[in-house]
């Protein structure tokens, strides 16, 4: 997946969702979606679940424990490993 393809979704308003997901799928019909959110969203599961299944998109995904702020971390691409996150000083 190359970086052009992930985007972070400041809001998970349905029509903004389901106006990305119908041009996401325009130009990738086979693709799926994996959904991290953050645990304080927990009730947005289901309305990503629900886009996702209208449009017969497959998702997966997962809640994590808290936002990590761009400026709190960083994107490290390591050739022995997968992409990894790591914490600026």
């Amino acid at each position: 997946m190359s970086a052009t393809a992930m985007r972070y979704l400041p809001n998970l308003e349905e029509h903004f969702l389901e106006e990305l997901l119908v041009a996401w799928q325009a130009g990738q019909p086979r693709m799926g979606v994996p959904a991290l959110l953050p645990e304080a969203e927990r009730d947005s599961v289901a309305r990503v679940q629900q886009a996702c299944a209208r449009r017969h998109i497959p998702v997966v995904g997962a809640l994590f424990p808290a936002r990590i702020p761009a400026s709190a971390a960083m994107w490290q691409a390591n050739p022995a490993t997968p992409t990894t996150m790591r914490g600026q000083p």
